[in-house]
């Protein structure tokens, strides 16, 4: 299996180079393709991607600097993003609930039920907030055996950010055979 991660820097990058780099990566022939801090507009711009035998192979997961647990108007604003990711066959990790646990404490979402995980602690808040998140592509869903926030251990990880490790554990084999 061939698996690339890449940051790709879209921030910095103009619309030219960010199509290239995507061209670059699809050149690569990855079987999963880990992209980091690309922005949302260019993934979605690149409907190729998820059209291609590569669509049904991204993981793609990370710090989005987005909330649904927000007031409105944010809510629904940030609610878009993940969103849009469901209409190009992508599964949030987090909210397959592997394995169970019980709706978070105090958590301000409206939604019923409440599959929020609190991945961030915010020094100004006490809202536990989730702004850190996993997808895969809709043939990996199967293959999901757990997805968590890595919230105790030693060290521990609220020692060393502000954010949670999201752990993604999967048995490929389980995707019902889904060569990668």
């Amino acid at each position: 299996m061939r698996i690339v991660s890449w940051n790709m820097n879209h921030r910095r990058r103009q619309p030219a180079e960010r199509k290239t780099a995507l061209r670059f990566l699809k050149g690569l022939q990855p079987d999963v393709a880990l992209v980091q801090e690309a922005m949302p507009q260019a993934i979605f711009r690149s409907n190729p991607l998820f059209d291609s035998p590569l669509g049904k192979c991204v993981i793609l997961g990370g710090d989005l600097n987005l909330s649904t647990q927000a007031d409105e108007p944010d809510r629904s604003r940030h609610r878009n993003l993940p969103d849009r990711f469901v209409i190009f066959g992508l599964i949030d990790c987090l909210g397959l609930n592997r394995p169970p646990r019980p709706p978070l404490d105090n958590c301000p979402c409206a939604d019923s039920p409440c599959r929020h995980v609190q991945t961030q602690r915010h020094g100004r808040s006490q809202t536990p907030w989730q702004n850190d998140y996993i997808f895969v592509s809709e043939p990996l869903q199967t293959a999901v055996k757990a997805c968590f926030p890595l919230d105790h251990g030693e060290p521990d990880p609220r020692q060393l950010s502000d954010h949670c490790p999201l752990i993604l554990e999967m048995d490929l084999e389980a995707a019902g055979g889904y060569a990668l």
